[in-house]
Formats: C-alpha cells, structure tokens, sequence
C-alpha cells in the first residue's frame, strides 16, 4: 500500500514541477511584454490557465515571481559559465563572458530590469536576495575564494569584490536598457576593461600579479605561495 503511496506522492511531484516550470516561463514572457511590473493577472493569461490553478503550485505572488528571479538567474550563470576558459588568456576570458551578458541584457531587457530589481532591492526590511548568505554575491565571493585558498592567499575582501563584480553588471545592464543600446564590440571589451580592473587591483594587493593577456600556468597555481607571486606563464 504504502508503495502506491509514494508513486502517487513521486508523479504529484513531478507533476507540480512541470506545472511551476510553466508558469516561470509565462512570467518570463509576461515580464517581456508588460515589464518588470507585470501582474499573476498577465502570467495566468500568457500560460492560458487561471488563478486558482497557479496557487495550487505557489504560495504567493512573492514565491511565483521568486522562482521566475531565480530561473534567470541560473540562466545567467550557465550562460557566463559556458563563456568563461581558464585555459585561455583572461582578457580574452573576460570579454568572451561580457559579451555574452550584453547579448542577453539586449534580447531581454525588460528580464533584465526585473531582474535587478528584484535581486538588489530590499522589500519590506527582508535583505535584497544577492545579499543574503545564499545570494548571488556569496556564492561568487565563494568562486574568488576557492581560487585563493588554492593558490595559499587568505581570501579576506572577496565578498567585497564580487559585490563589485555584480554591481558594475547590474549597473551597466540597466542604462543600456534605458539608452536602448544594442550590443557591440567596444562596449563589450569597455566592460571586460571594467571588470578586469577590479580583479588586477584585488590580486595585486594579495601580491597576485596576473597578465591579462597570457594564459595563467597550471604549474604555478599549484606551487604558488602567499609571497609576492607572478603566474604568468613564459610564452
């Protein structure tokens, strides 16, 4: 009996999953057409359901448009994570990443106006959801700092950075959405020069000296030293 149970619990689970993966993807859709304001109202009419049935999956407004925040954001990830290569020179890493994001902020500019709002501003005292222990900001400061450890750098500051990190992004995704800017090369590579500052000045002042331009040596990110280090390779 209990077997029956738990294939029925097992499909219903399955089941609310695909009915909430529906309904994030109207959001997205809803989200394009009426910006970063739009209501269930417009969701329910994207997905062609109701109400009711959207609150049998979701708790509210907040964890419907919740879920959708934190599809986009994963979507990101995967999408800068594919364009990022440590085996190529970090310049090169770095504008191939800033280019892919600028395409994205152009495809979806209201996505991305939603997005920022919802991940940067405080609602009703609740912190901003990049800055909670488990956010956006946390996790790449824990990126900046499995780096570090590796390379024996105590990694004091990196929440610092990759609040840096994603602020200058967000920043720069939302005015141009407001300019209407399509993406080009220059202002790819003017982001990539952006970034990339930020990361130089962190490593130098934990004695990192990093040329953008090389490819950084396998061998001696696994020697280095908390000393004065130089991991560019001969070439």
């Amino acid at each position: 009996m209990s077997d029956h149970g738990d294939a029925r619990r097992e499909r219903w689970a399955q089941h609310k999953v695909r009915v909430r993966r529906k309904f994030v993807a109207a959001a997205v859709v809803a989200i394009e057409r009426n910006g970063p304001s739009a209501t269930v109202e417009d969701v329910v009419r994207v997905a062609h359901s109701a109400k009711p049935k959207l609150y049998r999956h979701f708790e509210d407004r907040n964890d419907l448009f919740g879920s959708v925040a934190q599809a986009m954001v994963a979507g990101v990830r995967r999408q800068l994570a594919a364009a990022v290569d440590i085996r190529i020179p970090p310049r090169q890493s770095a504008q191939r990443a800033a280019f892919v994001f600028l395409e994205l902020v152009q495809r979806f500019p209201q996505s991305t106006r939603f997005l920022v709002e919802h991940q940067v501003v405080s609602v009703r005292g609740k912190p901003a959801p990049a800055l909670r222990d488990d956010g956006a900001i946390a996790e790449l400061a824990a990126m900046i700092s499995s780096f570090l450890e590796r390379v024996n750098v105590h990694p004091a500051g990196a929440d610092q950075l990759a609040a840096a990190l994603i602020g200058t992004a967000a920043t720069t995704a939302l005015w141009r959405v407001a300019r209407g800017a399509a993406p080009d090369e220059a202002a790819g590579e003017r982001l990539a020069e952006t970034l990339w500052a930020s990361v130089d000045v962190f490593l130098r002042s934990k004695g990192i000296i990093i040329d953008p331009q090389r490819a950084l040596d396998p061998g001696k990110i696994e020697t280095a030293r908390a000393a004065l280090l130089d991991l560019r390779g001969d070439g």
